[in-house]
């Protein structure tokens, strides 16, 4: 375990098995796990880059089937917001926003379900890339974006926010 200022990182967060089960939900063609677009990351007023998400829970309540199949194996605390985040391969870096996932205190738990050259960037300069089964927990009020990664097809993390 690695840990920069307030930003903790854990490799090989889950076992071996857990993490496969996570990611062949994500990447078998016959999962057919659901995804949304939206044409802004960080702020609707940021149209430098798009991506696909799919909130597993949201306002209160479970949205998503794939809630307990996820969840329960990530994080025991009280879960605020969750969601699965899929960003397309690009020709160059691309910097959304800095910006907070919610507007009150929180913890953030971001997951990596695929090794790739894309990135968190947090506001103080650490750069977390994302390794595969690796998670990354800070203090919501820590302002990060994410940053586009150019060699794999896609970069799939968990978002998660939670409970301090």
């Amino acid at each position: 375990m690695e840990s920069r200022s307030s930003i903790q990182i854990i490799d090989n967060y889950l076992p071996i098995n857990k993490f496969r089960y996570l990611q062949n939900i994500f990447f078998n063609p016959d999962s057919a796990f659901p995804w949304f677009y939206v044409n802004y990351i960080s702020q609707e007023t940021d149209d430098s880059d798009f991506y696909f998400y799919h909130f597993l829970y949201k306002d209160e309540k479970k949205c998503s089937p794939f809630y307990d199949q996820m969840i329960p194996s990530l994080i025991d605390k009280k879960v605020y917001r969750a969601k699965c985040n899929l960003y397309t391969k690009k020709d160059k870096e691309i910097h959304t926003g800095y910006h907070v996932d919610l507007p009150y205190k929180h913890r953030v738990l971001l997951y990596s379900l695929n090794t790739n050259n894309g990135f968190t960037l947090f506001e103080n300069g650490d750069k977390i890339l994302s390794k595969e089964n690796q998670a990354v927990l800070f203090d919501g009020k820590i302002k990060h974006k994410s940053v586009a990664q150019t060699d794999e097809r896609v970069r799939i993390n968990i978002n998660i926010d939670y409970e301090i």
